[in-house]
């Protein structure tokens, strides 16, 4: 019989320095992970809030068409739907209007992806004041001058009686 020699490495796996570096290059590749997770969950987020602020919009166009308010001034502005109420929100120290006062009694009157309930301001838009639905997005904190640009936000059309 020959007798076995074995080298050193055979019996040992890796090297404390060859596990380092495992548990650096994992920890690397699962931290890009979770960093790119985080940025998509938040576009996804924000898509979610612009498609229900552009289905509110439309839903409150036909809730207003059976209203009878002449101009968007004669509003109880503003108005809140259900969800938390975001920073920011000019009340006055009232109790804010429901949002579901005005909505079609077959519309359904969402909360935004972070809890919030989205909200019928005043604005201007052409120079002219009207009305829009805003959600305060991921800050919670709403914005000051309310117009076509401003985001997470859509224009209202005020029907014509």
């Amino acid at each position: 019989m020959y007798p076995r020699t074995r080298t050193p490495r055979q019996n040992r796996g890796l090297t404390r320095f060859e596990w380092l570096w495992t548990l650096l290059l994992l920890a690397f590749i699962i931290g890009t992970i979770v960093s790119t997770l985080d940025a998509e969950v938040e576009r996804g987020n924000e898509r979610m809030a612009r498609d229900a602020i552009s289905y509110l919009s439309s839903q409150l166009y036909l809730g207003l068409e059976t209203q009878d308010f002449a101009s968007p001034e004669t509003l109880p502005l503003p108005m809140l739907g259900p969800g938390l109420p975001p920073r920011g929100l000019p009340l006055g120290g009232e109790e804010p209007a429901r949002l579901a006062s005005i909505m079609p009694t077959s519309g359904y009157l969402p909360v935004d992806p972070w809890g919030r309930g989205y909200v019928l301001l005043l604005g201007t838009a052409d120079g002219m004041l009207s009305l829009f639905v805003v959600s305060s997005g991921g800050s919670g904190i709403l914005p000051i001058d309310v117009g076509l640009t401003t985001p997470l936000a859509a224009r209202v059309h005020f029907p014509i009686n």
